[in-house]
This record gives C-alpha cells, sequence and structure tokens, in this order.
C-alpha cells in the first residue's frame, strides 16, 4: 500500500492549521498516510491545535524561523511516504484530492509532480498556474506592459491569465500551495534550494524537476480551498524585500548565465527599485487606513 507524507510549514497559522489537519483526516483512498508539522513561530505552538485533530501528528518546533525553504526540508527528511504532498496550513483538500492525484502519477514514469485545482473560499477558482519568469518578464511587469496586455500570450505570458485552470494540462510551475510530488523523484533532483527563503522556491523546484526531464500535470478534477496568503498576510514589508530578493535570485541561478550575465546589474537595479516603491506604497496605505 503506498503511503502519503503530508507536509506543512507553518507559521502564524493556528488560526487556519486546524481546518487543513481535519480535512487531510477526511482523506478517501487506498494509501497510509502520515502528517508532519513543522511550526516555525515556536512563541505560538501549533501542536496544542493538530494533536486533539490527530494524535499521530509529528509536530516540530523551531526556536527562531530559518525560513519557508527549510521547513520544507525539514519536514521531508522526516518523511516516508513515497509521495510528499507539500500543503500550506491554509489548504483544506476536498476529500477525493489526494486520491486523483495520486492515481494522475500512477504509471507514469515521467510524471514527477501534481496539483490541484485550487479554489477560493467563495468557491471561485485562483488563478494558480504560471510559466516561469524571464528577463523580459521584469520588463514587462515593471514597466506596465503586463498590467495594461494580461491576456497578452506575450506580455501576461509569466502569470498566465490566459489559461482556463479547468483543463488537465502539463505546466510549468502551478502554485505550491497543494503540491503532490513523488519521493523517488525529489531524491534524484535534491533539497529545495535553501536560498530562496520563502519566495520563488517553488518556481525553482518546478523548474528542476522539468529541466531533469519530468513533467507536472494540473489536474482539476482534484480540488483545494485555498486562503491565499495565510500567514504572510500578517507579516511587514520585509516579504516585499524578499519577493524581490527571490525573484532576482531565480533568474541568476536559471536565466541569466553565459553572456545574459550581462544583464544581471540591470535586474538587480529593477527589481530594488520596484522593491522600494511597493514598500513605500504600503506603508502610505496603511498610514491611511
Amino acid at each position: 500500500m503506498k503511503k502519503v507524507s503530508y507536509l506543512l510549514v507553518a507559521y502564524k497559522s493556528n488560526d487556519v492549521i486546524g481546518d487543513a489537519v481535519k480535512s487531510i483526516q477526511l482523506q478517501t483512498g487506498g494509501f497510509e498516510r502520515e502528517i508532519i508539522v513543522i511550526d516555525n513561530f515556536a512563541s505560538e505552538n501549533c501542536r496544542d491545535i493538530v494533536t486533539p485533530l490527530a494524535s499521530d501528528v509529528n509536530v516540530k518546533i523551531n526556536a527562531q524561523n530559518d525560513g519557508f525553504t527549510r521547513g520544507v526540508n525539514q519536514a521531508t527528511s522526516l518523511a516516508t511516504g513515497e509521495y510528499l504532498f507539500y500543503l500550506n496550513p491554509d489548504v483544506q483538500l476536498t476529500p477525493d484530492c489526494t486520491r486523483l492525484l495520486i492515481n494522475e502519477l500512477e504509471g507514469d514514469l515521467q510524471l514527477a509532480a501534481a496539483a490541484p485545482q485550487l479554489l477560493n473560499q467563495d468557491g471561485f477558482v485562483q488563478q494558480s498556474v504560471r510559466n516561469f519568469p524571464t528577463f523580459a518578464t521584469l520588463i514587462y511587469e515593471h514597466f506596465g506592459l503586463a498590467r495594461l496586455f494580461p491576456r497578452s500570450l506575450r506580455f501576461g505570458r509569466w502569470k498566465n491569465r490566459y489559461f482556463d485552470h479547468r483543463s488537465r494540462v502539463y505546466v510549468a510551475q502551478p502554485m505550491a500551495s497543494a503540491f503532490l510530488v513523488r519521493r523517488d523523484v525529489l531524491d534524484r533532483i535534491g533539497a529545495w534550494d535553501v536560498r530562496f527563503f520563502i519566495f520563488f522556491s517553488d518556481v525553482d523546484i518546478c523548474r528542476r524537476l522539468i529541466d531533469a526531464g519530468y513533467r507536472i500535470i494540473f489536474a482539476p478534477d482534484a480540488k483545494a480551498h485555498h486562503g491565499l496568503g495565510g500567514s504572510t498576510r500578517k507579516e511587514g514589508s520585509w516579504l516585499i524585500y524578499d519577493s524581490h530578493r527571490g525573484f532576482y535570485r531565480y533568474l541568476v541561478k536559471h536565466e541569466l548565465r553565459g553572456f545574459r550575465i550581462l544583464l544581471r546589474p540591470f535586474a538587480a537595479a529593477i527589481l530594488s527599485v520596484s522593491a522600494v516603491l511597493r514598500v513605500i506604497y504600503r506603508e502610505a496605505i496603511s498610514a491611511v487606513t
């Protein structure tokens, strides 16, 4: 019998993680399961929330927050399942979600991962599938072209707003809020890259899967409700800096190599200015409200 390891990294997530664990407990299908929770906010201690719901849950409390990606690797190192189901604490799976995703991966050795259709709490479909960003993405996003032409195959390519999110299709980068990965494949390509503190670690892992010759399937029949943001909504402007830093590190690692290394200073400048402007705007809005 196959085993699924549900891996959650929590940070100020006590208000939502209980519902996530409940949804895991309600999963249907003929597989074993284990739940591993890494809590990066020790003073809150989510063990008191999840243990009454699942007595066999494995909860590790970190004394300090060393980042989402380190938490992911920590959870992965404890997992014993053939399938690793990475979940955000603000996600609730529909009862047949895991079973449908496993069915997608069974029997196709080229398929490394599967992602469900994500829904808002009101049932509307979330935009959860993107393409990989490039240097051109910086230009389109930060000079307004992507905003002016969001459904353009060129200018809107990164955020993929023309994708209908209702088709079963191979994709580049689904949101890793709910992301089922074969353990044997992850063992081949290596751990999540901890140089990404939070943002773009999922983009990087998808890129590495595809660069290694594997495919990722978007399976809209499998569904999960996602709270969009979870604990990150409670954080300050440092998250903006981290997202821009992650963007730059991704480009340096995967795109700006060879002769394109000459574009790195321009990428750094664009992202730095954008981060500062976004922080100023955020602080101004906060002051008004």
